[in-house]
């Protein structure tokens, strides 16, 4: 999956994505429970032709626990890559095809998720694509302040291979990242909220000084006194990202629509209550049941700000 691929979705039809949509996860299926013990004795062997909405759901404690019998590729033993994440070099990549990257156990578990070169690019691909909604591609001047941690998939999955990882991180004292943006002229700003709302401020005082043509936040939500900061410091709409470590895309808005867009073609997803019951469609909900390229996982988001994205015809 590359971006002119990804940027050709956004023409199709409702129908033309749903379709898609259902033939990926019937193969995702039929290849998890083939190649899965686990998941051929949790889903059974006709998993691929049973409705979604039969299938149970993993917690990320029994991923944990089960996680040398759900791999698909026997190699994989979790404490191998629990020594390989433990490594002087972690970003080094594992057997030669895998990354490794960890959850930040924000939940009161961590997990260990495994991503190989291609899902890695895949999820790049998918995670750039709002930008390239806005005529952006990656490039050199994008500011990214993720994670410091060397585990974390802003470093593992999200940054290409060969390409120096930035020495600034969410992590850095405000006063170096001012220093470096100034230094850099970024077109673009990426990472978590709460920083970039700082920094926002530092622009406002006059003390930072950059030009950015777009801003893509995630990690917690854009709320309306973010916007109007960045407005006021950079003069442009803020655009909001939902993503997990396992997923490293699920959601995103654009400058005319604030509301999260279900990024459907590269997950399947399904809004539930307190008790993990589907809510009927247009009803808020208490979190998400998420299946992705990978493995089903279970994570939480208030369900009131998603919308699934029809694509124009």
């Amino acid at each position: 999956m590359r971006e002119p691929e990804l940027m050709a979705r956004d023409r199709w039809t409702r129908e033309d994505l749903l379709a898609f949509q259902g033939e990926r996860l019937r193969a995702l299926l039929a290849h998890a429970v083939t190649h899965s013990r686990y998941y051929r004795e949790a889903l059974g062997a006709d998993a691929a032709e049973r409705p979604f909405t039969e299938l149970p759901t993993l917690s990320k404690a029994t991923m944990m626990a089960e996680f040398d019998h759900i791999v698909t590729d026997p190699r994989l033993r979790l404490a191998d890559l629990r020594a390989h994440l433990a490594s002087p070099d972690p970003l080094h990549s594992f057997l030669g095809a895998y990354r490794v990257a960890t959850t930040s156990g924000t939940t009161g578990r961590r997990s260990i998720v495994v991503f190989t070169a291609e899902e890695a690019a895949a999820w790049r691909a998918a995670s750039g694509r709002p930008m390239m909604r806005l005529g952006i591609q990656p490039g050199p001047r994008f500011a990214a302040l993720g994670s410091p941690s060397p585990v974390h998939v802003t470093r593992q999955v999200l940054v290409p291979p060969g390409v120096p990882t930035p020495r600034i991180s969410a992590a850095t004292p405000i006063v170096e990242l001012v220093a470096a943006l100034n230094a850099q002229q970024p077109e673009v700003l990426v990472g978590a909220v709460g920083i970039w709302r700082a920094l926002a401020e530092e622009q406002i005082a006059g003390r930072l000084r950059i030009a950015p043509r777009a801003a893509l936040f995630s990690s917690e939500a854009v709320t309306a006194d973010v916007r109007r900061r960045v407005r006021q410091a950079w003069g442009i709409e803020p655009v909001s990202g939902y993503a997990a470590t396992e997923a490293p895309t699920i959601a995103a808005s654009t400058p005319e629509h604030p509301e999260l867009e279900i990024a459907e073609d590269v997950v399947v997803i399904e809004i539930v209550d307190e008790d993990g019951e589907p809510v009927a469609p247009g009803r808020p909900g208490a979190k998400v049941h998420q299946l992705d390229q990978l493995c089903p996982t279970t994570d939480s988001l208030r369900a009131d700000g998603l919308r699934r994205r029809v694509p124009a015809t």
